[in-house]
């Protein structure tokens, strides 16, 4: 299976999960690892902290999913050049403790090497993220 492919059934997993299992993403990430995220661990976001590790993602996931239930997670465009695929879509997620729901645009950027990422930066609606943990 190349980059491209596992990368699509990742993300097809983590939606049809709901966010409630990580294992997709552990299959994916190599253990030194490269994660950024546009709200950059901003108040109300903590868990967008930059991560360097296998295990910072799994954090960064843990800090996502018990602040947020997954409405769902539909990437649908994907742009490759060498070991760089760009994925582009939308989420929609609940804040658990507001109960407001937001809908995002998204575009990751992905690296791999030797078949797996070695770097993942995400851009979305950071306003719209922020104003969802306010009540």
């Amino acid at each position: 299976m190349d980059n491209l492919s596992r990368l699509q059934h990742a993300y097809r997993a983590w939606n049809d999960c709901k966010a409630q299992c990580f294992d997709m993403w552990t299959e994916l990430f190599a253990d030194r690892c490269d994660l950024r995220s546009a709200a950059a661990g901003r108040s109300g976001a903590e868990w967008t902290e930059s991560r360097m590790s296998k295990d910072g993602v799994i954090d960064y996931l843990k800090g996502l999913t018990a602040q947020f239930d997954m409405i769902h997670y539909t990437m649908d465009q994907y742009t490759c050049r060498g070991d760089t695929i760009v994925a582009m879509g939308t989420m929609g997620w609940r804040n658990k403790a507001t109960d407001k729901v937001v809908e995002m645009w998204k575009i990751d950027v992905w690296q791999f090497a030797d078949e797996k990422a070695v770097a993942f930066h995400e851009y979305y609606d950071t306003r719209a993220l922020l104003e969802s943990t306010t009540h």
